[in-house]
């Protein structure tokens, strides 16, 4: 007959298997016999402990360490303590028995994230699981608010990345600063935007309110949140958040941090692109427009000398080039080398973008600084040469019953239009917050103390 001794192929015992399927009465029988071993280790380094942790199974847990005072700090082979696994699976009413008094684990909480292979620590773990409750317990139990993993991230970045808003303001509450930056100079906004960014249908790819949501709470619940932070490729959060095509983050941050703290044009990159080139570029219209509709600079240029008109042309987004005009983009700026936008679309061979060009002045016939005009790119061959962009280009008021002048006419009062809406709201939003912001971040601190003091009474009743 199989003893509580006898081992499966994996290594595993009678105890470790009562342990894991919650059975606590089998594991109480199991652990009076006289040749039990309680922390035998499976092929992985696990023991009975280990795995009643890991599923949730407290009862398991408790008879465990009342009746053979099995070890409830023992890790496996890839360093996860029976702490960490139960926080990795949210089971919070493990964590507050494993930090109650019974096992001697508070002095080991913050070592946790040295001697773990994995590089992470118990309250990371119940960030990314997103368990407010087990983040709680673990944070009036002592565990660091700010500690680092081996990538230099912490508990905040972790709830930021996986999108948990509720935890992200939980940790706020604590003291977490939500503008340290990992290895790669990200912050937690940085991350949340990189995560719940938008497809390239400009659908949210979250399932919860995501950045938009954590732009606003990091805002509110610390003031000097620095939204103007630089990763190591030079992006913003804000300049993230446009090439992801994330407009609710974009505008949470120019709502939430407001333009006094928000640098709508600083250019990081090495390229010296703003965030209206990277949504120009990426061809994300609602972005461009929030950006320009807060007062982010038109006709900037980045380091080759190229305004977001001549990146949305390149790139054949008629719509922000569209856009662009309309909020009076000079469409004679060239870049570096004297190519035009025009010349860029031409390139390109998008031809909706070409004639909204030519509809606001676009002239065909400049030469960028090799000699060349627009109409040259098609006069290789016949069928180039008789192609429609080709016969718009030679002829560009077939296309439109409106002049050069007009549309330099045109240009000027978009210009004028643009600044006077530009001048209107950086007025009302430096005097005015968005009380549909405030109401919801209240709603949220409330609900987030309101589950603090009931983890604090919970941690009182363990203790």
């Amino acid at each position: 007959m199989e003893t509580s001794l006898g081992r499966t192929r994996g290594g595993k015992t009678a105890l470790f298997a009562a342990a894991r399927g919650g059975n606590a009465e089998i594991v109480e029988i199991l652990a009076k016999r006289a040749d039990t071993k309680p922390d035998a280790r499976t092929d992985d380094g696990r023991t009975a402990m280990w795995t009643a942790c890991y599923h949730g199974h407290l009862e398991a847990a408790k008879v465990l360490r009342r009746a053979v005072d099995a070890d409830a700090t023992s890790p496996d082979d890839a360093g996860v303590t029976p702490l960490l696994a139960a926080a990795a699976t949210g089971s919070d009413a493990c964590i507050r028995f494993l930090l109650s008094g019974h096992c001697d684990l508070p002095r080991r909480m913050d070592s946790e994230v040295v001697e773990s292979s994995l590089g992470i620590a118990p309250l990371f773990a119940a960030c990314v699981d997103g368990d407010l409750n087990a983040a709680l317990s673990l944070l009036l139990a002592g565990a660091k608010v700010d500690a680092e993993n081996r990538h230099g991230r912490t508990p905040l970045m972790a709830a930021a990345m996986c999108g948990h808003d509720d935890v992200c303001l939980a940790l706020m509450t604590r003291g977490a600063d939500p503008n340290r930056a990992d290895t790669g100079g990200e912050t937690a906004l940085h991350l949340a935007i990189a995560a719940f960014g938008a497809d390239d249908d400009g659908n949210s790819s979250g399932n919860s309110s995501g950045a938009g949501a954590i732009a606003t709470i990091c805002a509110f619940r610390c003031g000097d949140v620095e939204a103007n932070a630089v990763d190591a490729d030079g992006f913003t959060p804000l300049l993230a958040a446009c090439w992801h095509g994330d407009v609710r983050a974009v505008e949470a941050l120019i709502t939430a941090v407001a333009p006094r703290r928000l640098d709508l044009d600083l250019a990081a990159t090495k390229e010296g692109r703003t965030a209206l080139h990277a949504a120009c570029w990426r061809g994300h219209v609602q972005c461009a427009a929030a950006l320009l509709d807060a007062g982010a600079g038109v006709d900037i240029t980045d380091a080759d000398g190229r305004t977001a008109l001549w990146s949305a042309c390149r790139a054949g987004h008629e719509q922000c080039a569209g856009l662009c005009l309309e909020r009076g983009a000079d469409v004679f700026v060239n870049d570096a080398s004297g190519t035009s936008p025009l010349f860029a679309a031409a390139f390109g061979g998008d031809a909706c973008t070409i004639e909204t060009l030519l509809r606001h002045g676009a002239d065909p016939h400049v030469k960028d600084s090799h000699g060349r005009a627009c109409v040259d790119l098609f006069m290789d061959d016949d069928d180039a040469y008789n192609s429609p962009i080709a016969v718009l280009l030679r002829d560009p008021n077939a296309s439109s019953t409106s002049t050069t002048q007009r549309a330099k006419h045109e240009s000027r009062l978009n210009r004028s239009a643009h600044d006077a809406l530009v001048s209107s709201r950086r007025a009302a939003m430096h005097s005015v917050v968005d009380e549909e912001l405030v109401d919801s971040h209240q709603m949220s601190l409330g609900d987030a103390i309101d589950a603090m003091d009931e983890a604090q009474r919970a941690w009182s009743e363990a203790r």
